[in-house]
């Protein structure tokens, strides 16, 4: 699966000045064949147009018993000297951000 977004850059100036006025981001889910149980392994990746950052790790679908659940185990590298730390940590918290909030909403669609 592939879905690509636009987004206000909403982030701090030393980042802003990478990226620009809007996040241009490319995500790739994969996943492979269900296990017995239901289960299956993939790969995420995701990259921003105009930036030396990106984000690829394995992806995770496990059963539950209420359900299923997601693990994402990304690394994230930004080549940019002196504040690609600074950009790295900025991108971690914000795609944790976000997948907490792609959560609320999946879990409000199925209720």
């Amino acid at each position: 699966m592939v879905s690509r977004r636009s987004l206000p850059a909403d982030l701090p100036s030393y980042a802003k000045a990478v990226v620009g006025d809007t996040l241009r981001l490319t995500e790739t889910r994969s996943l492979g064949a269900a296990a017995a149980d239901g289960s299956r392994d993939g790969r995420v990746s995701v990259t921003i147009e105009g930036a030396p950052i990106t984000i690829e790790g394995p992806l995770e679908l496990r059963p539950t018993a209420d359900g299923s659940i997601v693990l994402i185990s990304a690394d994230i590298k930004a080549a940019i000297p002196f504040v690609g730390g600074k950009l790295e940590q900025f991108a971690l918290e914000q795609m944790q951000r976000f997948l907490r909030r792609e959560q609320t909403l999946a879990l409000e669609r199925l209720a």
